[in-house]
């Protein structure tokens, strides 16, 4: 247990070091570029915004940049989860990706080769403390995008009344579809930023694709969750007949509130077998000592004389 405390300091240590030096360096370079005054105005701003950069932004932009020429790794974009979407929750792109995955693997096996050094491991011991922790930090970043996608998810689904409320006040205020969508990503950016970002999404599209059938379509089967399919097929139907948003809309809001009620009444008629292992764990053995405790002590008492 020591000797990983004293790795993980180690290590720490050395990545702040390092940290600080490149930092320190970057302001050196910053001074010189500025005090120099050599290239014009406009260059200066472009070569002063680059020097900025630290080491590790000019190495990894770089690599970066290199990755982003292969062949190889777009046919394993192309070829993949990458291409889902899910990259958005993050904020990266499959390139950068990509390259945390090749670099977390490589650190975390280092990191498990240092110590499979320090222990004296040979042999099967030593593959495993290296390749276990490579292996980890291979599959690190699928996991926390994967999660992060859930997490938008379930967001998504727990906005959909509020948002599905707020369109409907806007259609029978008399505004158009894009607008009233507009609308309703501008206000629930306070309240469900995710539900925010899937209603500007859809705007966005729609004022640059003429295929309005297609950006609609697209509003359900980017997330698949239930509330925004329903909503998409209400959008879809008021295109393709030309029925009233606010009637289509009025209906939709119905059912959702109905689905939202039939769920709250399930959870409640699952919350008395949730609260049975708590009562036999916890109350109970309180409620046989209240209870059964005086009698107990009488009886004691008795027998002992």
């Amino acid at each position: 247990m020591f000797i990983y405390v004293a790795l993980i300091l180690i290590i720490l240590s050395c990545v702040v070091l390092v940290w600080e030096f490149d930092r320190y360096l970057t302001e050196l370079r910053i001074r010189q570029i500025r005090l120099s005054k050599i290239c014009s105005q406009n260059n200066y701003r472009s070569g002063d915004a680059e020097l900025q950069k630290t080491l590790f932004s000019r190495i990894f932009s770089k690599i970066r940049s290199e990755l982003s020429r292969s062949k190889v790794l777009q046919n394993a974009i192309n070829t993949s989860a990458l291409k889902n979407g899910n990259l958005k929750y993050i904020g990266v792109d499959a390139e950068t990706f990509i390259l945390m995955k090749i670099m977390l693997c490589i650190l975390a096996a280092g990191a498990g080769y240092f110590y499979a050094c320090m222990a004296n491991r040979q042999g099967l011991s030593m593959l495993l403390e290296t390749g276990i922790p490579g292996v980890f930090g291979l599959l690190a970043p699928d996991f926390v995008m994967k999660q992060r996608a859930n997490m938008h998810l379930r967001r998504v689904d727990a906005g959909m009344a509020d948002a599905l409320d707020l369109f409907l006040v806007c259609a029978e205020a008399g505004l158009g579809m894009e607008t009233s969508m507009e609308r309703v990503a501008a206000e629930m950016v306070t309240l469900n930023r995710d539900v925010a970002y899937e209603f500007r999404k859809t705007v966005d599209e729609l004022r640059v694709n003429s295929d309005r059938y297609k950006v609609i379509e697209d509003l359900g089967k980017r997330t698949g969750v239930e509330g925004l399919l329903r909503l998409s097929a209400a959008l879809a139907q008021t295109l393709e007949t030309g029925a009233s948003l606010g009637a289509v809309l009025r209906v939709l809001v119905a059912e959702i509130r109905e689905d939202t009620l039939i769920k709250f009444e399930s959870k409640a008629a699952k919350l008395s077998v949730f609260l049975t292992f708590p009562m036999i764990i916890f109350l109970l053995p309180c409620m046989f000592i209240v209870i059964a405790g005086p009698a107990i002590i009488n009886v004691i008492a008795a027998l002992s004389r």
